[in-house]
């Protein structure tokens, strides 16, 4: 996490450091577009939790979905980011 002009903690950012419980099965750092994003990326993730307790950040925030129903929500036009389906692709 390189909070290149000092921007808050992401939510969930205690999973990518915890130290046991979680493995990481897709990492790739992505280049934003133009504008007010000129030059920055952003890192996305895919981790399996194998203890659910490294979670400090309050799911309540966050819509669940399984993988199977993000695949479904792919097929929608105009549905999902763009950025969504490029993370997921290489599972």
């Amino acid at each position: 996490m390189k909070r290149a002009h000092a921007g808050k903690r992401p939510p969930m950012v205690e999973v990518l450091i915890a130290e046991a419980g979680v493995r990481i099965v897709y990492r790739a750092e992505h280049n934003e577009e133009g504008g007010r994003f000129w030059q920055k990326s952003n890192e996305n993730i895919v981790a399996f939790l194998d203890d659910e307790r490294v979670i400090e950040t309050d799911l309540s925030l966050f819509r669940w979905a399984s993988l199977s129903q993000i695949k479904e929500l792919a097929l929608m036009d105009n549905l999902l980011s763009p950025f969504v389906k490029t993370i997921l692709l290489p599972l």
